[in-house]
């Protein structure tokens, strides 16, 4: 077994560029093992390290610096795995955590309560815990270097779309902008307790009937445009539709006074 630092990747042939630490000499597309491999399953993640300054330089970069441990097949090297640098963003205390980070600065955890975080670094997260808010993890390391630097301005889309053999039945998109669009089939929501809706401007709704069982209090104005019609009675103002009379009736031509 021997030590190098990876100093290109080629993902193309899942292969790296390696500079040994113990005699400096370098070996160009050394494959890389990996969990699990097949023709059409496994796992590719091949971060670029930060170049040297110059060919053959092992210096730590201070960025992302990665170092491989080399065995050998025969006479054919090939990486078995990779080391920890000795500083790094990625050294917790905390037990059993779990921590999964892209090259693109999201990341995922898993801590050892069972809290699951989905991370984008615009501030964008999913998160099933106890807690439902972000667990910032800038600087929390042991090292004190964790820090989210790549597409923290991205605007990002959240859309979850549903097929039945191909064809589309629910789509759920969030816009970054704070819109939300659902375009589904029917929908039917059970509440044990009470709704609440606060809008700020306008309710617009269409459909061919809308029916409501039960009291409906509404405080302002309401327009109709069409019949209104009600199998039990009307009041306004106090008056019955159905059941209101008219006082100063007489045989004529007049009309009749308000309703009483």
């Amino acid at each position: 077994m021997r030590m190098a630092k990876v100093v290109r990747v080629h993902p193309r042939a899942h292969a790296v560029d390696l500079v040994y630490l113990d005699d400096l000499s370098q070996v160009p597309m050394v494959q890389v093992m990996g969990p699990m491999a097949t023709t059409n399953t496994g796992m590719v993640d091949m971060p670029e390290p930060t170049a040297p300054a110059k060919s053959g330089d092992v210096a730590p970069t201070k960025d992302r610096d990665m170092y491989a441990i080399v065995g050998r097949v025969g006479q054919t090297p090939v990486v078995m795995g990779f080391l920890q640098p000795q500083v790094s963003q990625m050294a917790f205390e905390a037990p059993n955590l779990r921590l999964n980070r892209h090259a693109s600065d999201v990341y995922s955890s898993l801590d050892d309560g069972g809290n699951f975080e989905m991370h984008w670094p615009n501030g964008t997260y999913l998160r099933v815990a106890e807690d439902p808010n972000h667990a910032d993890l800038e600087g929390k390391d042991f090292d004190a270097k964790f820090k989210l630097k790549r597409n923290t301005a991205k605007a990002l889309h959240v859309r979850l779309v549903v097929k039945n053999a191909g064809a589309q039945t629910v789509a759920l998109s969030i816009a970054p902008t704070g819109e939300v669009t659902l375009v589904a089939k029917d929908l039917t929501a059970t509440l044990t307790g009470n709704l609440g809706l606060a809008v700020t401007g306008n309710i617009t709704s269409s459909a061919n009937a809308w029916g409501h069982t039960g009291a409906l209090n509404v405080t302002g104005n309401v327009g109709v445009t069409g019949t209104v019609t009600a199998s039990v009675d009307v009041v306004g103002g106090g008056k019955s539709l159905k059941t209101h009379t008219h006082g100063g009736v007489q045989t004529g031509a007049g009309t009749t006074g308000a309703p009483i």
